[in-house]
Protein backbone atom coordinates (compact mmCIF):
# COMPACT_ATOMS: atom_id res chain seq x y z
CA UNK A 1 0.00 0.00 0.00
CA UNK A 2 1.06 3.20 -1.12
CA UNK A 3 0.53 6.33 1.22
CA UNK A 4 1.58 9.53 1.48
CA UNK A 5 2.26 11.23 4.64
CA UNK A 6 0.88 14.92 5.91
CA UNK A 7 1.74 16.09 9.07
CA UNK A 8 -0.58 18.31 10.22
CA UNK A 9 -1.57 19.34 13.99
CA UNK A 10 0.99 16.85 15.70
CA UNK A 11 -0.07 13.68 13.60
CA UNK A 12 0.61 12.27 10.39
CA UNK A 13 -2.34 11.66 8.13
CA UNK A 14 -1.58 9.06 5.25
CA UNK A 15 -3.35 9.61 1.84
CA UNK A 16 -4.53 7.16 0.28
CA UNK A 17 -6.61 7.44 -3.24
CA UNK A 18 -8.12 4.30 -3.58
CA UNK A 19 -11.46 3.15 -5.13
CA UNK A 20 -13.83 3.99 -2.22
CA UNK A 21 -11.91 7.78 -2.33
CA UNK A 22 -12.77 8.18 -5.93
CA UNK A 23 -15.97 7.15 -6.03
CA UNK A 24 -17.11 9.35 -2.99
CA UNK A 25 -15.33 12.12 -4.75
CA UNK A 26 -17.25 11.49 -7.68
CA UNK A 27 -20.27 11.36 -6.02
CA UNK A 28 -19.41 14.90 -4.71
CA UNK A 29 -18.49 16.60 -7.22
CA UNK A 30 -19.39 14.78 -10.02
CA UNK A 31 -18.37 12.26 -12.22
CA UNK A 32 -16.17 14.59 -14.92
CA UNK A 33 -14.53 16.10 -11.74
CA UNK A 34 -10.55 16.54 -11.66
CA UNK A 35 -9.34 15.94 -8.26
CA UNK A 36 -6.38 18.06 -9.39
CA UNK A 37 -8.73 21.26 -10.31
CA UNK A 38 -11.09 21.26 -7.65
CA UNK A 39 -8.25 21.85 -5.11
CA UNK A 40 -6.44 24.39 -7.56
CA UNK A 41 -7.09 28.24 -6.49
CA UNK A 42 -7.69 31.14 -3.95
CA UNK A 43 -11.31 30.89 -2.86
CA UNK A 44 -13.07 29.97 -0.01
CA UNK A 45 -14.31 26.95 -2.01
CA UNK A 46 -11.19 25.45 -3.89
CA UNK A 47 -10.09 25.77 -0.02
CA UNK A 48 -13.50 23.91 0.83
CA UNK A 49 -12.21 21.21 -1.46
CA UNK A 50 -9.04 20.93 -0.48
CA UNK A 51 -10.23 20.17 3.11
CA UNK A 52 -13.07 17.42 1.96
CA UNK A 53 -10.60 15.72 0.22
CA UNK A 54 -7.78 15.51 2.76
CA UNK A 55 -10.15 14.27 5.07
CA UNK A 56 -11.51 11.73 2.64
CA UNK A 57 -8.01 10.49 1.48
CA UNK A 58 -6.83 10.49 5.09
CA UNK A 59 -9.88 8.38 5.95
CA UNK A 60 -9.25 5.83 3.26
CA UNK A 61 -5.56 5.72 4.05
CA UNK A 62 -6.20 5.18 7.83
CA UNK A 63 -8.70 2.57 7.08
CA UNK A 64 -6.41 0.47 4.88
CA UNK A 65 -3.60 1.02 7.89
CA UNK A 66 -6.14 -0.78 10.04
CA UNK A 67 -7.14 -3.69 7.27
CA UNK A 68 -3.35 -4.19 7.21
CA UNK A 69 -3.17 -4.51 11.00
CA UNK A 70 -1.88 -1.19 12.12
CA UNK A 71 -2.53 0.35 15.10
CA UNK A 72 -6.41 2.63 15.28
CA UNK A 73 -5.25 6.14 14.62
CA UNK A 74 -7.71 9.02 14.50
CA UNK A 75 -8.50 11.14 11.60
CA UNK A 76 -9.69 14.40 11.23
CA UNK A 77 -13.09 15.50 9.55
CA UNK A 78 -13.30 18.11 7.01
CA UNK A 79 -15.35 20.83 9.51
CA UNK A 80 -11.81 19.95 11.50
CA UNK A 81 -9.78 20.56 8.83
CA UNK A 82 -11.62 23.80 7.46
CA UNK A 83 -11.25 25.29 11.03
CA UNK A 84 -7.48 24.40 11.80
CA UNK A 85 -5.40 24.35 8.78
CA UNK A 86 -3.52 26.96 9.17
CA UNK A 87 -3.12 29.74 5.72
CA UNK A 88 0.24 28.03 5.16
CA UNK A 89 -0.50 25.01 5.71
CA UNK A 90 -2.63 24.78 2.62
CA UNK A 91 -0.02 24.58 -0.53
CA UNK A 92 1.63 21.80 1.61
CA UNK A 93 -1.64 19.71 1.73
CA UNK A 94 -1.90 20.72 -1.93
CA UNK A 95 0.79 19.11 -2.81
CA UNK A 96 0.27 15.98 -0.67
CA UNK A 97 -2.76 15.93 -2.29
CA UNK A 98 -1.65 15.71 -5.50
CA UNK A 99 1.64 13.46 -5.08
CA UNK A 100 -1.62 10.87 -3.48
CA UNK A 101 -3.65 11.52 -6.60
CA UNK A 102 -0.29 10.80 -8.71
CA UNK A 103 0.03 7.78 -6.37
CA UNK A 104 -2.98 6.27 -6.36
CA UNK A 105 -3.37 6.31 -10.81
CA UNK A 106 0.45 5.58 -10.83
CA UNK A 107 1.84 2.52 -12.36
CA UNK A 108 4.62 0.67 -10.71
CA UNK A 109 7.37 -0.67 -13.12
CA UNK A 110 10.51 -3.45 -12.30
CA UNK A 111 13.76 -1.43 -11.76
CA UNK A 112 15.32 -3.58 -13.79
CA UNK A 113 14.11 -3.18 -17.69
CA UNK A 114 15.11 -7.06 -18.53
CA UNK A 115 12.82 -8.49 -16.09
CA UNK A 116 10.26 -6.36 -17.39
CA UNK A 117 6.98 -7.84 -18.56
CA UNK A 118 5.90 -8.10 -22.34
CA UNK A 119 2.55 -8.19 -23.45
CA UNK A 120 3.49 -10.70 -26.93
CA UNK A 121 -0.15 -9.77 -27.72
CA UNK A 122 -0.11 -6.45 -27.56
CA UNK A 123 3.23 -6.52 -30.13
CA UNK A 124 1.67 -8.28 -32.49
CA UNK A 125 -1.60 -5.99 -32.25
CA UNK A 126 1.09 -2.81 -32.82
CA UNK A 127 2.70 -4.57 -36.12
CA UNK A 128 -0.38 -5.48 -37.12
CA UNK A 129 -2.08 -2.01 -36.92
CA UNK A 130 1.57 0.01 -37.05
CA UNK A 131 0.19 1.64 -33.52
CA UNK A 132 3.57 1.95 -30.82
CA UNK A 133 1.47 4.97 -29.25
CA UNK A 134 1.45 3.84 -25.74
CA UNK A 135 0.79 6.03 -22.43
CA UNK A 136 -0.83 8.33 -23.91
CA UNK A 137 -2.40 10.19 -21.29
CA UNK A 138 -3.25 6.85 -18.53
CA UNK A 139 -4.73 9.59 -16.19
CA UNK A 140 -7.49 10.88 -19.07
CA UNK A 141 -8.03 7.14 -20.19
CA UNK A 142 -8.47 6.20 -16.68
CA UNK A 143 -10.59 9.02 -15.44
CA UNK A 144 -12.65 8.46 -18.63
CA UNK A 145 -13.47 4.59 -17.58
CA UNK A 146 -14.46 5.60 -13.82
CA UNK A 147 -16.57 8.37 -15.47
CA UNK A 148 -18.68 5.87 -17.43
CA UNK A 149 -19.12 3.61 -14.50
CA UNK A 150 -20.17 6.41 -12.03
CA UNK A 151 -22.53 6.91 -14.69
CA UNK A 152 -23.83 3.47 -15.30
CA UNK A 153 -24.19 3.12 -11.67
CA UNK A 154 -26.28 6.18 -11.35
CA UNK A 155 -28.67 4.84 -13.94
Amino acid sequence: MNTVDFDWNGQTLHLLLNGAALFDIFDRFGADAEILELIDGSDKKSYLNTCWILYKLAEQGELARRFLGHDHERYPTAERLAAFLMPLEVPKARRAITRAVKLGFGMTHPEDPESEFVDLGLLELQKKTGSRRTGSSIFRRLRSFFASLFRRRRR
